[in-house]
């Protein structure tokens, strides 16, 4: 498993390897995440929001990602 952790300003990674993208809930409704999101949609990969309601994006990122690869190892068994 490798993966990108932040990608500022442009969101540009569409690969066959991706598993899943992640951004705030704030950057949802901006037209490159939103696109972004449809895409992993359309082609079967996981897109997860999550809240940085104390402002700590990288903690809360790097949570998220956690929980994320924790699921998804405990649901291939």
């Amino acid at each position: 498993w490798t993966h990108e952790v932040r990608i500022p300003e442009k969101v540009f990674v569409r690969t066959p390897h991706l598993q899943a993208a992640f951004a705030r809930t704030a950057l949802v409704s901006d037209p490159e995440v939103e696109n972004l999101f449809r895409w992993c949609d359309l082609h079967g990969f996981d897109f997860i929001t999550f809240d940085t309601p104390r402002g700590d994006d990288f903690q809360t990122l790097q949570r998220e990602c956690v929980d994320y690869i924790s699921w998804k190892l405990l649901s291939s068994q």
